[in-house]
């Protein structure tokens, strides 16, 4: 994928069937910079199936990077269904790079609410490694709301910041 040909475009979407979520996942993203519609196809119709891993993470990164602010419904119910888990401090990248492009703010407030219940609800053995690392990416996406100039976000965000 990283030869970026599309001479490769029909090996590529053969493997994103593969059996293997990390082969599927990893193929997608490989179609991704070849051909990136047919690649927000395929994750469109991929986001309606059971996925996990790479291949879920996959999905989320396309249709994230498509802008569409009807993505946060899946990605939202994902990770509010997640608990506490490594899988789960691995989405909120995620969950804060959607979040820069959610302009409706019932949303984004309740977006930031996942994000910061998850925060808090981490074991305090791990909170000094965890915490830091959530505010950054919370800082981030509040910096990007006031260039935005969605203060009204940027200053829930504020707001939800662990002193």
């Amino acid at each position: 994928g990283n030869y970026k040909k599309a001479e490769y475009k029909t090996i590529f979407e053969k493997a994103i069937n593969d059996s293997s979520y990390t082969v599927s996942g990893f193929a997608l993203e490989a179609l991704s910079k070849v051909d990136s519609v047919s690649a927000l196809n395929k994750a469109l119709n991929l986001s309606k199936q059971p996925s996990k891993g790479k291949l879920d993470e996959s999905i989320n990164s396309i249709l994230i990077a498509s802008g569409n602010e009807e993505v946060y419904d899946r990605i939202s119910t994902k990770f509010s269904k997640m608990g506490i888990s490594n899988e789960a401090f691995q989405m909120v990248p995620q969950m804060t790079e959607m979040l820069s492009k959610v302009n409706n703010t019932e949303k984004f407030k309740s977006g930031v609410d996942m994000i910061t219940a998850f925060r808090d609800k981490v074991p305090e053995q791990y909170q000094s490694q965890t915490s830091p690392y959530i505010n950054g990416l919370l800082k981030g996406l509040a910096d990007k709301k006031t260039a935005a100039g969605l203060t009204e976000h940027s200053d829930y965000i504020n707001g939800k910041m662990k002193k």
